[in-house]
Protein backbone atom coordinates (compact mmCIF):
# COMPACT_ATOMS: atom_id res chain seq x y z
CA UNK A 1 0.00 0.00 0.00
CA UNK A 2 2.56 2.01 1.17
CA UNK A 3 4.81 1.46 -2.33
CA UNK A 4 0.69 2.47 -4.88
CA UNK A 5 0.69 5.59 -2.43
CA UNK A 6 4.19 6.71 -3.18
CA UNK A 7 4.19 5.43 -7.09
CA UNK A 8 1.06 7.53 -7.02
CA UNK A 9 2.21 10.85 -5.33
CA UNK A 10 5.82 10.63 -7.49
CA UNK A 11 2.93 10.43 -10.71
CA UNK A 12 1.03 13.72 -9.64
CA UNK A 13 4.60 15.40 -9.22
CA UNK A 14 5.94 14.64 -12.06
CA UNK A 15 3.26 15.29 -14.34
CA UNK A 16 1.62 18.28 -12.20
CA UNK A 17 4.65 20.47 -13.44
CA UNK A 18 2.85 20.25 -17.45
CA UNK A 19 -0.51 21.10 -15.77
CA UNK A 20 0.14 23.68 -13.84
CA UNK A 21 2.99 25.26 -14.89
CA UNK A 22 2.30 26.00 -18.15
CA UNK A 23 2.60 29.71 -19.18
CA UNK A 24 -0.55 31.07 -20.89
CA UNK A 25 1.45 34.01 -22.25
CA UNK A 26 1.43 33.16 -26.01
CA UNK A 27 4.39 35.86 -27.76
CA UNK A 28 3.41 36.24 -31.56
CA UNK A 29 6.50 38.81 -32.13
CA UNK A 30 9.76 36.73 -31.99
CA UNK A 31 11.96 39.69 -33.06
CA UNK A 32 12.50 42.46 -30.40
CA UNK A 33 14.56 44.94 -32.04
CA UNK A 34 13.36 47.12 -35.11
CA UNK A 35 15.70 49.95 -36.96
CA UNK A 36 13.80 52.38 -39.19
CA UNK A 37 13.71 55.77 -41.14
CA UNK A 38 10.42 57.52 -40.29
CA UNK A 39 9.48 61.12 -42.16
CA UNK A 40 6.74 63.22 -40.40
CA UNK A 41 6.59 61.41 -36.97
CA UNK A 42 7.77 61.67 -33.79
CA UNK A 43 10.75 63.28 -34.72
CA UNK A 44 9.36 66.02 -36.87
CA UNK A 45 10.21 65.98 -40.58
CA UNK A 46 12.54 62.85 -40.93
CA UNK A 47 14.68 60.58 -38.02
CA UNK A 48 16.37 57.62 -37.62
CA UNK A 49 15.09 55.09 -35.13
CA UNK A 50 15.75 51.72 -32.74
CA UNK A 51 12.59 50.11 -31.43
CA UNK A 52 12.05 47.94 -28.88
CA UNK A 53 9.43 45.01 -27.91
CA UNK A 54 9.10 45.48 -23.65
CA UNK A 55 5.95 43.28 -23.31
CA UNK A 56 3.80 41.16 -25.46
CA UNK A 57 0.65 38.92 -25.03
CA UNK A 58 -1.54 36.84 -27.57
CA UNK A 59 -3.00 39.94 -29.42
CA UNK A 60 -1.44 43.29 -27.96
CA UNK A 61 2.00 44.79 -27.55
CA UNK A 62 4.56 47.53 -25.82
CA UNK A 63 7.15 49.35 -27.43
CA UNK A 64 9.75 52.10 -26.34
CA UNK A 65 11.63 53.78 -29.28
CA UNK A 66 14.29 56.71 -29.65
CA UNK A 67 15.45 58.54 -32.41
CA UNK A 68 17.24 61.21 -33.83
CA UNK A 69 16.93 63.74 -36.63
CA UNK A 70 19.18 66.62 -38.49
CA UNK A 71 18.21 68.49 -40.69
CA UNK A 72 20.59 71.25 -42.13
CA UNK A 73 18.59 74.21 -43.73
CA UNK A 74 21.30 75.04 -46.48
CA UNK A 75 23.97 77.39 -44.75
CA UNK A 76 21.38 79.33 -42.66
CA UNK A 77 20.35 77.25 -40.42
CA UNK A 78 19.93 73.51 -38.95
CA UNK A 79 17.26 71.72 -36.92
CA UNK A 80 18.02 68.44 -34.85
CA UNK A 81 15.18 66.13 -32.53
CA UNK A 82 15.21 63.42 -30.31
CA UNK A 83 12.04 62.02 -30.33
CA UNK A 84 11.35 59.16 -27.40
CA UNK A 85 7.88 56.84 -27.69
CA UNK A 86 6.02 54.44 -25.88
CA UNK A 87 3.34 52.92 -28.20
CA UNK A 88 0.68 49.90 -28.04
CA UNK A 89 0.03 47.94 -30.49
CA UNK A 90 -3.12 45.66 -31.25
CA UNK A 91 -2.64 42.66 -33.34
CA UNK A 92 -5.67 42.60 -36.29
CA UNK A 93 -3.82 39.48 -37.98
CA UNK A 94 -0.20 37.76 -38.58
CA UNK A 95 1.26 40.88 -39.68
CA UNK A 96 -1.23 44.24 -39.41
CA UNK A 97 -1.24 45.73 -36.11
CA UNK A 98 -3.38 48.92 -35.10
CA UNK A 99 -0.88 51.13 -33.16
CA UNK A 100 -1.17 54.02 -30.62
CA UNK A 101 1.76 55.71 -28.97
CA UNK A 102 2.99 58.82 -26.82
CA UNK A 103 5.88 60.25 -26.59
CA UNK A 104 8.01 63.59 -26.26
CA UNK A 105 10.11 64.90 -28.54
CA UNK A 106 12.90 67.93 -27.94
CA UNK A 107 13.45 69.91 -31.17
CA UNK A 108 16.10 72.28 -31.58
CA UNK A 109 16.99 74.96 -34.39
CA UNK A 110 20.16 77.11 -35.06
CA UNK A 111 19.22 79.65 -37.99
CA UNK A 112 21.93 82.56 -38.89
CA UNK A 113 20.91 85.49 -40.28
CA UNK A 114 24.08 87.01 -42.23
CA UNK A 115 22.98 90.53 -43.42
CA UNK A 116 23.09 91.36 -39.43
CA UNK A 117 25.70 88.55 -38.05
CA UNK A 118 23.12 87.65 -35.50
CA UNK A 119 22.44 83.93 -34.91
CA UNK A 120 18.98 82.99 -33.51
CA UNK A 121 18.56 79.92 -31.66
CA UNK A 122 15.34 77.95 -30.51
CA UNK A 123 14.33 74.53 -28.82
CA UNK A 124 10.88 73.53 -27.52
CA UNK A 125 9.67 70.29 -26.23
CA UNK A 126 6.65 69.11 -27.42
CA UNK A 127 4.27 66.06 -26.71
CA UNK A 128 3.45 63.47 -29.74
CA UNK A 129 0.82 61.32 -29.87
CA UNK A 130 0.10 58.34 -32.34
CA UNK A 131 -3.32 58.36 -32.93
CA UNK A 132 -4.13 56.24 -35.56
CA UNK A 133 -1.68 53.85 -37.13
CA UNK A 134 -1.11 51.14 -38.90
CA UNK A 135 2.18 48.83 -38.80
CA UNK A 136 3.05 45.79 -41.25
CA UNK A 137 5.72 43.19 -40.10
CA UNK A 138 6.47 40.02 -40.30
CA UNK A 139 6.69 37.93 -36.80
CA UNK A 140 10.14 36.72 -37.16
CA UNK A 141 11.68 39.91 -38.85
CA UNK A 142 12.43 41.80 -41.90
CA UNK A 143 11.02 44.62 -43.60
CA UNK A 144 9.16 46.93 -41.36
CA UNK A 145 6.31 49.56 -42.42
CA UNK A 146 4.10 51.92 -40.52
CA UNK A 147 1.96 54.85 -41.49
CA UNK A 148 -0.04 57.12 -39.23
CA UNK A 149 -1.26 60.49 -37.64
CA UNK A 150 0.68 62.15 -35.16
CA UNK A 151 -0.33 65.37 -33.83
CA UNK A 152 2.44 67.39 -32.03
CA UNK A 153 1.15 69.23 -28.55
CA UNK A 154 3.86 72.35 -27.59
CA UNK A 155 4.33 71.88 -23.70
CA UNK A 156 7.31 74.70 -23.71
CA UNK A 157 9.22 77.24 -25.72
CA UNK A 158 12.38 78.04 -24.78
CA UNK A 159 12.89 81.05 -27.05
CA UNK A 160 9.67 81.66 -28.67
CA UNK A 161 11.22 85.48 -29.74
CA UNK A 162 13.14 83.36 -32.88
CA UNK A 163 10.66 81.45 -33.98
CA UNK A 164 8.15 83.62 -34.37
CA UNK A 165 10.71 86.45 -35.97
CA UNK A 166 11.04 82.94 -38.46
CA UNK A 167 8.48 81.39 -39.47
CA UNK A 168 5.55 83.74 -37.98
CA UNK A 169 3.84 80.42 -36.27
CA UNK A 170 5.00 80.57 -32.47
CA UNK A 171 1.76 80.60 -31.05
CA UNK A 172 0.95 77.46 -33.41
CA UNK A 173 1.17 74.97 -30.05
CA UNK A 174 -0.53 72.18 -32.45
CA UNK A 175 1.08 70.32 -35.11
CA UNK A 176 -0.42 67.66 -37.35
CA UNK A 177 1.54 65.13 -38.99
CA UNK A 178 1.35 61.73 -41.43
CA UNK A 179 4.19 60.02 -40.50
CA UNK A 180 5.50 56.92 -42.88
CA UNK A 181 8.06 54.79 -41.86
CA UNK A 182 10.23 52.00 -43.23
CA UNK A 183 12.92 50.09 -41.99
CA UNK A 184 14.09 46.83 -40.99
CA UNK A 185 13.19 44.39 -37.94
CA UNK A 186 16.03 42.26 -36.64
CA UNK A 187 15.65 38.68 -37.38
CA UNK A 188 15.23 36.07 -34.53
CA UNK A 189 17.47 33.06 -34.77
Amino acid sequence: MKKAAFFYLALVFLFSENIFGQDTTETFQKAKNTIFLEGGGNGGYGSINYERYLRERKRNYLTCRIGFSYLPFGTAGRVYSVPFAFEFGYRNNKTVFSEFGLGISYINGLYSSYSNGISYASSALYLSMRLLGLRVQKPNGGFFFNIGWTPFLKLMDFNSSYVHYYTGDSDKNVIEMVAIGMGYTIKHK
